[in-house]
């Protein structure tokens, strides 16, 4: 069963986080899995087992331009989330210097980002810009990010710094 992209669009942008992990084929659950005071930790869309963009490997993006699933038995950890990594080297490179590999927003979807919702992603689904990692909710949200990614990107900073900036206060986000 697959979710229409605009029913998709419709519910990032009314605020509705999509809630059938089975039905898209990965596992959605996402945010404030971990227990810990630490703002960046809780700001990071990880899985239960507190793996950050569903275990693929953060430094590949970067390096190969495309995903590639991690390997559970190569981890590194940054503010207290994991990350999967393809190969030993990928690992060594990203603890040199984690914030260059890390997806914006957290890893949550760039394009519900920009209208200040936290939604899940497909890792298969990105976007390099500007040295940066985007993450999208699927190919077919990830195409509209791209038809208007300079605007996106500066609505969803915004919406991201407010995000940030309540989590630090305790607030709701």
């Amino acid at each position: 069963m697959k979710i229409s992209h605009i029913f998709a669009t419709f519910l990032i942008l009314v605020g509705t986080t999509l809630v059938a992990p089975q039905a898209m084929g990965h596992d959605m659950t996402s945010g404030n899995r971990v227990n810990s005071n630490n703002p960046a930790t809780k700001m990071t869309n990880t899985n239960a087992g507190n793996v950050a963009v569903q275990g693929y490997d953060v430094v590949s993006y970067f390096k190969d331009n495309k995903a590639v699933r991690g390997n559970r038995k190569i981890i590194g950890q940054h503010d207290g989330v994991n990350y999967f990594f393809a190969t030993k080297a990928n690992k060594a490179q990203f603890m040199k210097d984690p914030h260059k590999y890390m997806p914006q927003y957290g890893g949550f979807c760039a394009y519900a980002m920009a209208a200040g919702k936290r939604v899940d992603i497909d890792p298969q689904a990105f976007s390099m810009r500007n040295g940066k990692l985007y993450l999208n909710y699927s190919k077919s949200v990830q195409q509209d990010w791209q038809q208007k990614a300079g605007q996106y990107v500066k609505q969803a900073d915004a919406e991201w710094k407010k995000m940030q900036q309540n989590a630090k206060k305790g607030a709701a986000y």
